[in-house]
């Protein structure tokens, strides 16, 4: 069983979307991303929160629009 996961597409204040980057194994170099990962047993707006590091700017998040829920 796969554990379920979240990815945020978030924007900064000009309204650009943020990337992450990341090493990946399987592509052998670095990638750019959206922010996510597993739920970890959270709700899908908390875990979302979590990936983007929490503070002031997660205020507007809303919830998935689409998924397995």
């Amino acid at each position: 069983m796969v554990d379920d996961t979240v990815r945020v597409v978030a924007l900064d204040k000009d309204g650009q979307v943020v990337l992450v980057e990341d090493a990946f194994y399987l592509q052998r170099g670095r990638v750019l991303h959206l922010p996510g990962g597993g739920t970890g047993g959270q709700t899908p707006l908390t875990a979302a929160r979590r990936e983007l590091e929490g503070g002031d700017r997660t205020e507007r998040l809303r919830p998935p629009v689409a998924g397995r829920h």
